[in-house]
């Protein structure tokens, strides 16, 4: 009776979440421009059409001279060279009806990625209070609308990493495991973190099939790209690590909510909005985005080890808290993590949560109470351009988001450490 009730309570509950979601972010933006999609589409023209290196600027110029002169500016392809494989179906269609190509293809993937991670990884009832309130959670998620709006491929890596997430704690074969997750790191690289779950789970052969992928991939598509693509790639783009500018993009924008955008803009300060928080000698400023990143990666690899190793049974999925960790981990440590890359870290956020509302211990509710706000508070648009926001410390307030995401990596980090719960999470 519950079940039916709840049931109906689902359907009732989408629907009224989704027709907004659709009516909004799905029919209100076709006749509305995308700021990031161009720098795929005409990434991939330049590549293809022109044969033309897509990481030189003055070919960039080129390329968006007609589109500057109607929209404006333009955000330059940084992606590796591999990834324009994926924009190559593109070039075949017009701007307007690839980047409605695009605004389906996301909006299919928002219903794949729910469906995916809360049956194929949480393993739980549509028909549940979790997932009615995960999946309106979902649909009123802001860094979701600002990725349809601009035209980004979070989704489609997000999805990617949840069926290499689904296929490993299903103990698939291993190329299965494998495919969905090289196709994530050809895409966007960071997601090369994940080989960490794989590796402490003992997925080894999943880990080869990941490496023989990439490189194939790799090195076949040096054949069908311009002469210099990779080597202009790495010139410009693969070699600045933590740089304050790659190709004229402006890393310590106040959207960029990583580390590496937080220490920018505490060390440097943002152009004439304000100035450096705290004046350091230049060796601190070079190296603190590492050590930051260090500590990071060194905490997780820790957090994982000793999971990996418990004698006892865990009261948790071990590889699903590892992806939910290094989810998180990769927004705090990337040198570009915009608003919109949030969508990554909602798998770890819905894991943590549904974790916590089934575990014991004097301290659950702490943890429980931090993860909950920060999660709803994520969920908001954050004024992070506010003009509130340019004077002294209050320059710090720009930087509420990375601080939210970095109390979610610190409470899975506590929860795998202190080992508590009643019964597993999942199957």
């Amino acid at each position: 009776m519950f079940k039916r009730n709840f049931g109906l309570l689902f359907v009732v509950a989408f629907v009224l979440a989704y027709i907004p979601f659709v009516r909004n972010y799905g029919f209100g933006l076709i006749h509305e421009d995308s700021v990031d999609f161009p720098s795929f589409y005409y990434g991939a023209r330049l590549a293809f059409v022109e044969g033309k290196s897509p990481y030189v600027e003055e070919n960039l110029r080129e390329i968006f001279r007609g589109y500057t002169e109607n929209n404006g500016d333009y955000f330059p392809y940084l992606y590796a060279p591999p990834s324009l494989v994926f924009f190559l179906p593109f070039t075949a269609l017009s701007y307007r009806d690839a980047r409605l190509a695009m605004l389906a293809v996301n909006h299919l993937l928002t219903l794949a990625f729910i469906y995916i991670l809360l049956r194929k990884i949480i393993k739980i009832n549509l028909a549940s209070p979790f997932s009615i309130a995960f999946t309106v959670y979902i649909f009123f998620f802001s860094p979701l609308h600002v990725t349809l709006d601009v035209g980004q491929i979070n989704l489609v890596v997000v999805t990617l990493i949840c069926l290499s997430w689904w296929m490993a704690r299903s103990k698939s074969r291993p190329a299965w495991v494998a495919l969905p997750l090289s196709l994530a790191i050809l895409l966007k690289l960071y997601p090369v973190l994940f080989l960490a779950p794989l590796f402490w789970s003992r997925q080894y052969k999943a880990i080869g099939y990941v490496l023989l992928f990439v490189i194939v991939v790799s090195v076949t598509s040096a054949f069908f790209l311009p002469e210099a693509t990779w080597q202009t790639w790495y010139a410009n783009v693969g070699s600045k690590g933590y740089t304050a500018e790659v190709m004229n993009l402006d890393v310590n924008s106040p959207a960029n909510q990583s580390m590496f955008g937080f220490l920018l803009r505490s060390f440097f300060g943002k152009n004439v909005r304000f100035p450096p928080l705290w004046v350091v000698p230049e060796w601190v400023s070079a190296s603190a985005p590492y050590v930051a990143t260090g500590i990071v990666v060194s905490i997780s690899l820790l957090a994982s080890y000793l999971t990996s190793r418990a004698k006892a049974p865990l009261p948790f999925s071990q590889l699903d808290m590892d992806f939910s960790l290094w989810s998180l981990a990769t927004f705090l440590i990337a040198p570009v993590s915009w608003d919109h890359h949030l969508v990554f870290i909602v798998p770890a956020v819905a894991v943590l949560i549904y974790a916590l509302l089934h575990a014991d211990g004097k301290f659950r509710f702490v943890v429980l109470g931090i993860s909950l706000v920060a999660a709803v508070a994520l969920a908001c648009p954050y004024p992070y351009n506010s003009p509130d926001f340019r004077e002294g410390f209050r320059t710090l307030l720009i930087s509420v988001p990375l601080y939210l995401v970095g109390a979610l990596w610190l409470n899975v980090v506590v929860f795998v450490f202190s080992r508590t719960g009643r019964r597993e999470i999942s199957g």
